[in-house]
């Protein structure tokens, strides 16, 4: 016989269901890398190489530049900066105005003075030019002082642009950079088209306040208006491709139609800088011959991730100024650590420590 009745369910439950979660241990890894791990087939300067690492880093919350140890044998006068020609015009000896190049290196002042003297007395060397050259550095004023001894008229044309042919790929002419334009910034002079001649003959004196005096010579004499700028640049930057974080401000430039060294790409002056250009900023504040080593307490470089980076393999860097001229390094090995911070699943377990006293974690 069959009873038609009512099922009834029991939707009452004192076992409410578990929240799914998902547990993840923060790894880390550091990883060391020298410029002398490159490929010098593919990659002969330093400044400028790719590594392939050990394995592969995956799940990648943060990567940070952790140190870094390079020799400091920058060159602050170098083909490569077009900044070592300087052209000098002694008014009827020649139909051509001289022009000198300064030997790549790095110069402090007086050494600087020493040899653009010599250079200049061997541009006329030979071409009846009726004196010689006289080049000084003040250093209460920080100034170059340029003297002639002869009756032609002397001039110098620190602000015109000069050509250089660099041996690494160029980026751009610096000439039409505010900054680091050529020689004639490091010496101290204005980038004006018009030359700057050479005032009255006379005796031209070093001292402070009170004599005795020195004398640097008598003759006509030009002084740099501004001061000498031969320190170079106080920071490096540091690109990791595909994994920069830092954004920077173009450098002002005389015309937006031409190219910034740093993209290659004409810089219109309406746009303010470029995102994402840089993984680190490098404090370099000493002058050769020195060693650089800077540590996480010196400069923060560190790219976080979100999503994390899944897999990261290869690594290119590149190593530069503000104003994208490569650094020279001068073919000096240099070495630097990088850290990855991973997320790795792993099941929750509870633990209950006891830590002794003695003890310090």
């Amino acid at each position: 016989m069959y009873i038609q009745g009512i099922m009834s369910f029991n939707t009452v439950t004192h076992h409410p269901l578990i929240k799914s979660e998902d547990n993840y241990v923060l790894s880390r890894r550091l990883v060391s890398v020298h410029s002398v791990d490159r490929d010098i087939s593919q990659w002969p300067y330093s400044n400028t190489f790719a590594v392939e690492l050990p394995e592969d880093m995956l799940n990648v919350q943060t990567m940070r530049l952790s140190m870094i140890n390079f020799p400091a044998t920058f060159y602050n006068f170098s083909n490569e900066y077009q900044n070592t020609k300087l052209t000098f015009d002694l008014s009827g000896v020649t139909g051509t105005p001289f022009t000198i190049t300064i030997p790549d290196g790095f110069y402090k002042p007086e050494c600087l003075a020493n040899m653009l003297q010599f250079l200049m007395n061997e541009a006329i060397s030979g071409t009846g030019a009726s004196g010689m050259f006289t080049v000084g550095y003040n250093s209460p004023s920080q100034q170059f002082d340029f003297i002639y001894s002869g009756s032609e008229v002397f001039s110098i044309s620190a602000g015109q642009q000069e050509t250089y042919i660099p041996k690494q790929c160029s980026r751009g002419v610096y000439y039409y950079q505010y900054a680091n334009w050529g020689a004639g910034f490091n010496l101290g002079f204005d980038k004006t088209p018009s030359v700057v001649t050479a005032d009255g003959s006379g005796a031209v004196y070093y001292g402070w306040k009170s004599p005795p005096y020195q004398l640097l010579g008598v003759g006509q004499h030009i002084r740099a208006p501004n001061v000498a700028k031969l320190f170079g640049d106080q920071v490096i930057y540091m690109e990791v491709e595909k994994y920069n974080s830092l954004d920077e401000i173009y450098p002002y430039t005389d015309t937006g139609t031409e190219a910034w060294p740093l993209t290659n790409i004409p810089a219109p002056k309406p746009i303010s800088g470029h995102v994402k250009s840089a993984f680190a900023k490098i404090p370099v504040i000493m002058t050769p011959p020195a060693e650089v080593y800077v540590t996480p307490n010196d400069f923060a470089a560190r790219t976080y991730f979100s999503p994390p980076a899944e897999r990261i393999r290869r690594l290119k860097f590149k190593f530069r100024t503000h104003d994208g001229r490569l650094i020279d390094f001068q073919d000096s090995p240099f070495n630097f650590s990088l850290e990855f911070y991973g997320l790795h699943p792993e099941q929750l377990r509870r633990m209950n420590i006891t830590v002794p006293e003695v003890y310090r974690i």
